[in-house]
């Protein structure tokens, strides 16, 4: 697991070993997004000075610097065969970067704000983004215009693409909005505002994080794909205001990231399992 922070750090950790095995810090400029590549060939960080990271997993003096953004980069992704990554900041700009040369081969106009998310196809053919310009475009890395603009009626906190049904789930406040046919319409909604939507279990079910009412505890529920209630609700302590969260794929562990800490949790299903498995041994 990787983590960057506003004291321009970046680390990874081992959640085998519970031990730090990467960690560096850039002085006068904050790190805002950090990504482990598909089949963990590379970490890379995009920073407040314009500037992307990218070290080869593992071998980490082997260390790249990309320039080509005019400010902040804010999000990054990397292809499923890690040939290239693209990247987005506040300067609207979407740059696809050749990860065989390390070089800004393509940028990708259309967005008026900030792009603050990014998805890259399974195919490695289109790439989504998202931006506070309130669209999400869908692009053809090969294509500087071919893409799709589709003006939203809110603006969108975050977004997702599910493989399995290839829709795009994207959330604005304490709703989950879902593609159909190019159009955006209501899939969820709750009574607390979302925090962020994670897919697990091969794309059937999603957890969500609500945002907090407390500085002690956050709210987090599970959902089947097409079942309209909620199949479990869990409240998580916590020690403080929640930036950020995550969940394995197979949704047995819960990540949040708090102020000045990263804390994991046992997700109520596994619990379960883990209480049955223990039953079981004593008979």
């Amino acid at each position: 697991m990787a983590s960057c922070a506003s004291d321009g750090s970046v680390k990874v950790f081992n959640l085998v070993s519970e031990r730090i095995e990467f960690d560096v810090k850039f002085e006068n400029t904050k790190q805002w997004c950090v990504k482990i590549s598909p089949q963990d060939k590379y970490l890379v960080s995009g920073g407040s000075d314009a500037l992307i990271h990218l070290w080869k997993f593992g071998d980490w003096d082997k260390h790249k610097v990309l320039k080509g953004h005019l400010d902040r980069v804010r999000c990054l992704n990397i292809s499923n065969n890690c040939k290239y990554l693209v990247s987005g900041g506040i300067d609207s700009l979407i740059k696809v970067w050749n990860l065989a040369s390390f070089k800004d081969e393509l940028t990708i106009y259309g967005h008026k704000d900030w792009v603050k998310g990014i998805l890259i196809s399974d195919d490695n053919l289109h790439v989504h983004t998202m931006s506070d310009d309130c669209t999400i475009m869908t692009s053809s890395i090969n294509l500087v215009n071919t893409h799709i603009n589709k003006e939203l009626p809110k603006t969108f906190t975050n977004f997702i693409f599910n493989p399995k049904d290839k829709n795009l789930y994207a959330v604005s406040q304490n709703s989950i909005y879902k593609s159909r046919q190019g159009e955006f319409e209501q899939y969820q909604t709750y009574e607390k505002n979302i925090l962020s939507v994670h897919f697990i279990n091969s794309f059937t079910a999603f957890i969500v994080f609500f945002q907090q009412e407390k500085s002690t505890e956050i709210e987090v529920a599970s959902h089947s794909l097409g079942e309209n209630s909620m199949k479990s609700v869990r409240i998580l302590k916590t020690t403080s205001l929640v930036s950020s969260a995550a969940v394995s794929e197979d949704g047995k562990y819960l990540f949040t990231g708090e102020s000045f800490r990263i804390t994991f949790g046992i997700s109520a299903l596994e619990k379960v399992l883990m209480c049955l498995k223990l039953i079981q041994e004593k008979l």
